[in-house]
């Protein structure tokens, strides 16, 4: 039986490809290996994140509780000062009372004296001639010094009263000032408390204001820092695709026609990265296109942790904050947002209503957001 010539060729290009098959499963293993380790250091970076979302919540809620805390403890000094108020008018009161008693007693002794001194007249004048009728006058007399003797000690007893009584108003005084005194170490240890977590709040955080110059070369804003920075990760993305790209709102200088689909409900939104966070207070659109058309009149701005739960962020009309200044080719301006101290890693712009062209979809060449930045 003769052999084929090929058989040689062909088992050696059969074993080839085993080979060859064993390296690729080997390379899927290595491959899934690292596709795995990459889920797993994803989700430590979800873990993290949630973790550091909490403790800014803990810091706000404690803030939270320091301000009810100080406005509590006001409320009670002031209730104190008004306590000591009434006790100092009743102390007056009750010295204006023992001057009257005072008063009182002094005339009842020159009463006495008085009727002493009548007394000793009568029986001088009246000795031999009128023993009974001097007898019965000053028994009369007798009668008249007890009873003066009496409400004499009455007064004396009201005297000791009124005097107990002003000691212990004196000592109801002294403690509640020392309870006043506690109370405003209290609040000044929590006012130095609460300023200091504010220094450091601040010190650990970039301030970022609009100053006029948005969308140029020497902007103020947290976009055009990020954009500075080599490891920051600054995403831009919308609803659906118009002209132009997502990414265009974060190029500044670009100023190119940009824009969603026409459709109702579009969005456009920023994601500031893993390790940044922006307590919002402005923030600035360059919008429309180029010949003045479709700019955005009803819309809101909103915030988000996660980029799928969000939460509206009340924009305010600023008298003072420039609105739709229109330097062509684009409308422009600058918004002020309701206080508060939320810190958010996304933000978006959520249409609401058609734009200015009776249109849905929102056209925007540029962005710009201005509040503290804070570093996770």
């Amino acid at each position: 039986m003769h052999r084929c010539l090929r058989c040689p060729n062909l088992e050696k290009e059969l074993n080839d490809l085993k080979t060859e098959r064993v390296t690729f499963k080997n390379k899927i293993s290595q491959l899934e290996g690292m596709r795995v380790e990459d889920e797993k250091e994803k989700e430590k970076n979800r873990k993290d994140t949630k973790r550091k979302d909490e403790i800014i919540r803990e810091k706000i809620t404690k803030i939270a509780d320091l301000e009810s805390t100080n406005k509590i403890q006001l409320e009670e000094i002031e209730d104190l000062k008004k306590t000591m108020e009434n006790i100092k008018t009743k102390k007056r009161d009750l010295v204006e009372e023992k001057k009257k008693l005072e008063k009182q007693i002094g005339e009842l002794k020159a009463k006495n004296e008085e009727l002493k001194l009548k007394l000793q007249v009568q029986i001088e004048k009246q000795a031999q001639k009128k023993e009974l009728r001097l007898k019965l006058q000053v028994q009369t007399d007798l009668e008249e010094l007890n009873q003066l003797k009496t409400q004499n000690d009455v007064l004396s007893s009201q005297m000791e009263e009124l005097n107990e009584k002003l000691k212990s108003s004196e000592s109801e005084c002294k403690r509640l000032q020392e309870e006043l005194k506690k109370c405003q170490m209290m609040r000044e240890e929590a006012t130095s408390l609460f300023y200091l977590f504010i220094y450091l709040f601040f010190l650990l955080s970039d301030i970022f204001l609009p100053t006029g110059n948005e969308f140029t070369g020497n902007c103020s804003g947290v976009i055009y820092f990020l954009k500075r920075d080599a490891s920051a990760k600054l995403r831009a993305s919308r609803s659906s695709d118009g002209p132009g790209e997502a990414s265009d709102i974060l190029n500044h200088e670009k100023s190119a026609i940009s824009g969603t689909a026409e459709s109702a409900n579009s969005w456009w939104s920023i994601d500031l990265g893993l390790s940044h966070r922006l307590v919002i207070k402005h923030y600035s659109l360059r919008q429309g296109k180029r010949d003045g058309e479709s700019a955005l009149t009803d819309w809101e701005l909103e915030g988000s942790h996660d980029g799928e739960n969000w939460e509206k962020i009340k924009t305010i009309y600023n008298e003072e904050d420039p609105q739709f200044a229109a330097p062509p080719p684009f409308y422009t301006g600058t918004w002020s947002v309701e206080k508060g101290i939320a810190a958010f890693r996304f933000f978006r712009i959520l249409q609401t209503g058609g734009n200015s062209s009776g249109k849905y979809g929102i056209y925007l060449s540029g962005i710009e957001l201005f509040g503290v930045l804070l570093s996770t």
